[in-house]
């Protein structure tokens, strides 16, 4: 059945709107979520003001979503109801050549919730299977909607491939730039240097862990 839902749906620049939004029968491969928490990410402030144009409105936004299951399409077996779930937010086509080698973050094909789709900013929002991770039950919401943050940052890493004993410099002080310094505390002996404008969130960085915070 056709579910409604109250969203924040972005019409303009610089304009949202409280409206209330249908959300049509599930797919197969799809699940229906109560979204519990959605971060505000620098890009959904960008987007909001008009500065990247990936958005079309009318759209409702939000991308670091942390929802509980509420109902299943009918080939989702793993998953029950009142699972809490973080949810991957990119969904590439899964056929072209950067998906089939493992590269779907380069698929030309991709859309995201929050951008081309339905994102977290609303009651309830749709999202396939495949986009879901299962969280305990006992995860601090505020912590489940940093997973998908927290992902990038540790794709990052795995990229970087930092050694013991490394000097690494962290430009910029905000929730990706801490997440950064949190992650590199596990680097033994690493000295860490971050610098932002903003002079708390330069003392933040020292307090957690970076040896030269400017």
């Amino acid at each position: 059945m056709a579910w409604k839902s109250r969203a924040a749906v972005y019409v303009e620049k610089d304009v949202l709107e409280f409206q209330e939004i249908t959300i049509e029968d599930l797919k197969p491969d799809e699940v229906l979520l109560k979204v519990l928490l959605c971060g505000v990410c620098g890009t959904d402030l960008h987007l909001f003001h008009g500065e990247v144009p990936l958005a079309k409105p009318p759209v409702v936004l939000g991308h670091e979503i942390v929802a509980e299951v509420v109902e299943l399409g009918d080939a989702v077996e793993d998953l029950k109801p009142g699972q809490r779930v973080a949810v991957d937010p990119v969904v590439p086509c899964g056929h072209c050549e950067f998906c089939q080698s493992g590269r779907p973050n380069l698929c030309p094909n991709m859309k995201n919730m929050g951008y081309h789709m339905t994102g977290g900013y609303t009651q309830y929002t749709v999202a396939s299977r495949d986009r879901l991770f299962p969280l305990g039950n006992d995860m601090p919401l505020k912590a489940g909607a940093l997973v998908e943050p927290l992902a990038c940052v540790v794709r990052g890493y795995e990229r970087l491939q930092p050694l013991p004993g490394s000097k690494v410099l962290i430009l910029g002080a905000g929730p990706i730039g801490l997440l950064w310094n949190q992650m590199l505390q596990g680097v033994e002996a690493a000295e860490i240097t971050q610098v932002d404008v903003v002079p708390e969130r330069a003392e933040m960085a020292g307090e957690l862990g970076a040896r030269h915070a400017l």
